[in-house]
C-alpha cells in the first residue's frame, strides 16, 4: 500500500510539474508579445522627413509643401501623408504645421483674404502664424527644421 500512494503522489507532481512547465512555455512569449510594444516604443513618431521645397521660397505667401513619412508604431508599420506650409521671414525660412491650434482641423491659405483659414470655426492666422480671428489659443506651430546634405528636413511628431 505504501508504494502505491508515492506512486501517486510522485505522478501527481510529474503531471503538475508538465503542466508548470507547459503554461511557462506558453506565458513567456504570450507576454513577450503584450510587452514589446512598449518596451520598443513608437518609432516614427519623432522622425526627420525631408521637404522637396522649390528654389524660392516667397516672403508674401506660404507655399504648401506635401511629404511622407514612414511610420512604426508597434508592428504596424505604414507610409503617412502630411504637408506643411513654407514662408521667408526675412531670410530665415520657417515651416508651420497645418493643424489648428483650436481643435485640430487642417487650416488652408487664402491668397484673397492673406489669411490662413479653419474651415471647422472660423480660426484665422496672419502670415507669421498668429491668431487674429475666432477661437484658436494659440499660433500655428512652427516645425523644427534642420540641413542635413543641403535638403531642408522638418520633425514630424505627428502627421500634419
Amino acid at each position: 500500500m505504501r508504494t502505491e500512494i508515492d506512486r501517486r503522489r510522485f505522478l501527481a507532481k510529474l503531471a503538475g510539474s508538465v503542466s508548470a512547465l507547459w503554461a511557462l512555455m506558453l506565458a513567456v512569449p504570450g507576454i513577450g508579445f503584450l510587452l514589446t510594444p512598449i518596451t520598443r516604443g513608437a518609432r516614427g513618431t519623432d522622425r526627420w522627413v525631408h521637404l522637396n521645397l522649390p528654389d524660392i521660397v516667397p516672403t508674401d505667401r506660404p507655399i504648401r509643401i506635401d511629404f511622407a513619412a514612414d511610420l512604426e508604431d508597434g508592428w504596424m508599420q505604414r507610409e503617412a501623408k502630411g504637408f506643411a506650409y513654407a514662408v521667408r521671414e526675412g531670410a530665415d525660412l520657417v515651416v508651420f504645421s497645418p493643424i489648428c491650434t483650436h481643435l485640430g482641423c487642417k487650416v488652408s491659405w487664402s491668397d484673397s483674404k492673406q489669411r490662413f483659414l479653419c474651415p471647422c470655426h472660423g480660426g484665422q492666422y496672419d502670415l507669421s502664424g498668429r491668431v487674429v480671428a475666432g477661437p484658436p489659443p494659440a499660433p500655428l506651430n512652427r516645425l523644427s527644421m534642420r540641413t542635413v546634405d543641403d535638403r531642408v528636413q522638418i520633425e514630424v511628431t505627428s502627421i500634419a
